[in-house]
């Protein structure tokens, strides 16, 4: 990857962030370009610059290759961000406990008898997140989703899976933002 532009330094992406923003506060939103356009610089500055009431956590998934670490990814960033939030905080203690996951130097790991259970894990966290932040919007600002789903597609084809883990993700990830007016 490139270097980045600091988020103080963007200049001219003022009207694009503020309309993304509009468009967040209604439903989720796709942000997509040809590469070297500045998505993820976009991306960061709206991070380090949410409006009051949002719950901002990026991620860049171009790594993930699973559904199991994308709900690791999830976890962890949840854990990072929301821990000053001591209701979350203790939910999300107890939950890894009673699925067994493990914390090591700040990422979580979900144990192997878990991993099937990937899409349980991902809709209860997120419900649970939502639940204990009402007053407050939680926006995922995930780099290179196409890049993930299409990693994770071609390693089920390569395995000879007959899952659909891209399509169960944006199944769930779209269910729960149905069930949840204060996730994007």
């Amino acid at each position: 990857m490139a270097k980045q532009v600091a988020p103080e330094n963007v200049v001219g992406r003022d009207r694009l962030i503020r309309q993304m923003w509009k468009a967040i506060e209604r439903h989720s939103a796709v942000f997509t370009a040809e590469r070297r356009i500045g998505k993820t610089t976009v991306l960061r500055k709206m991070e380090v610059e949410p409006p009051d009431g949002k719950i901002v956590l990026y991620a860049d998934l171009e790594k993930v290759d699973t559904p199991v670490r994308l709900v690791e990814v999830l976890l962890t960033d949840l854990k990072v961000h929301l821990t000053k939030k001591a209701a979350l905080g203790r939910w999300l203690r107890q939950f890894l406990d009673a699925i067994g996951g493990t914390e090591v130097g700040g990422v979580i790991k979900i144990p192997p008898q878990e991993k099937k259970d990937w899409q349980s894990i991902l809709e209860k966290a997120l419900a649970n997140a939502c639940g204990n932040q009402a007053d407050a919007q939680f926006v995922f600002l995930w780099d290179e989703v196409p890049y993930m789903l299409q990693k994770i597609s071609e390693l089920e084809r390569r395995s000879g899976s007959n899952d659909n883990s891209a399509l169960a993700i944006l199944d769930s990830l779209r269910a729960m933002r149905n069930e949840n007016a204060n996730l994007r």
